[in-house]
């Protein structure tokens, strides 16, 4: 009677009904890759699933150097999904509860354990990790004030969908950014802070009103100010940066203020004028790239014609690089653009 199919019926319902009550015992918050997405996706999430899948020893692994990293990525994991985007509130408690242990370690004298600490603020998307990230800008380690940077700019490009921090929580991460510009001296952090900026920049309006129009003029006032001050090759990338920002903001139709970005792609330009006079073979095509990027800004602002003045110096061809910068300088101080005269300089 063991093998009759009735058997075999019976045994298939048991096993059934005991798998069903084994799957019922088990928390669905706790399975192996993480909390629900529906739980990440939810407007009002249940904060016992959040504490119960942040688990204390993770939450201690992140404070020692061997483990942070993986611990971090453990952590970041119900923020990082691409087929669930997490929901406002989601982040929000989620940041609830654990910003009392990350914002501690974005201080940490072990430079790992600050990195990732960091790290994991910026993909909170909150004003708590912003705050967090603020403060470690002013960190006397300079791979402390890039994470820092780049925390900045992670936790602003969080606000593009779901926003879940305040327009002035952004515009006040943006004037501690362009403090930190003005004593900065280490070009990567500096390029860090650009992306932050543009960052920022990409954010819709209907989602943090203010907030694009604020981080372009920073933008704006850094990239001419510096250009003016900074001719070190080390700081190329970073005026890449600046030029790339502007000329995708044109690019994109915000036309709002296009006569000042084409005036800091001239001042970017004139940079490139000084630097023809220690310039090696090497740094040419860096150079060369950054102006190239500053011509497009002028392009999309309405300059007449282009000036290939990036080609000159890939080239070599320095002395046709002058002239055309200096045609460039004519048309930036003429009708519609009116910049100052004495704002470039004369041609030779």
């Amino acid at each position: 009677m063991e093998g009759s199919p009735l058997n075999r019926i019976a045994r298939s319902v048991l096993f059934a009904l005991a798998a069903a009550l084994l799957c019922a015992v088990v928390p669905p918050v706790v399975r192996a890759q993480g909390l629900p997405d529906s739980t990440v996706q939810s407007t009002n999430p249940d904060p016992s699933e959040i504490e119960q899948y942040l688990n204390r020893d993770v939450l201690k692994d992140l404070g020692k150097p061997e483990s942070t990293a993986k611990a971090r990525k453990r952590l970041a994991e119900p923020l990082q999904r691409s087929n669930a985007r997490p929901s406002s509130v989601f982040r929000l408690k989620y940041s609830q509860a654990l910003i009392p242990t990350v914002e501690p370690l974005t201080h940490d004298a072990n430079d790992e354990v600050a990195v990732n600490s960091l790290r994991l603020a910026g993909l909170l998307g909150t004003k708590e990790g912003l705050d967090a990230a603020e403060a470690a800008l002013a960190d006397k380690r300079e791979a402390i004030r890039v994470a820092a940077a780049n925390a900045i700019s992670v936790a602003l490009a969080a606000q593009k969908e779901n926003p879940a921090i305040l327009p002035r929580n952004a515009t006040d991460a943006l004037d501690k950014v362009s403090a930190a510009m003005d004593t900065e001296k280490s070009p990567r952090v500096l390029e860090a802070l650009s992306l932050a900026l543009d960052s920022a920049i990409r954010i819709p309006s209907a989602n943090l009103a203010g907030v694009q129009a604020r981080a372009l003029a920073i933008v704006l006032e850094q990239g001419s100010r510096l250009a003016k001050q900074n001719d070190d090759p080390a700081f190329d990338a970073f005026f890449g940066h600046i030029a790339k920002t502007l000329s995708d903001t044109l690019a994109q139709g915000n036309k709002s203020r296009q006569n000042e970005a084409a005036g800091v792609a001239g001042d970017i330009i004139a940079r490139a004028l000084r630097r023809l006079k220690a310039i090696t073979e090497e740094q040419r095509t860096e150079l060369a790239l950054v102006v190239e990027q500053s011509e497009l800004v002028i392009k999309y602002a309405g300059a007449p014609k282009g000036f290939a003045l990036g080609t000159a110096i890939r080239n070599s061809k320095d002395s046709e690089f002058k002239s055309g910068a200096a045609d460039l300088f004519h048309v930036l101080t003429s009708p519609p653009f009116d910049l100052p005269p004495d704002r470039y300089p004369k041609a030779p």
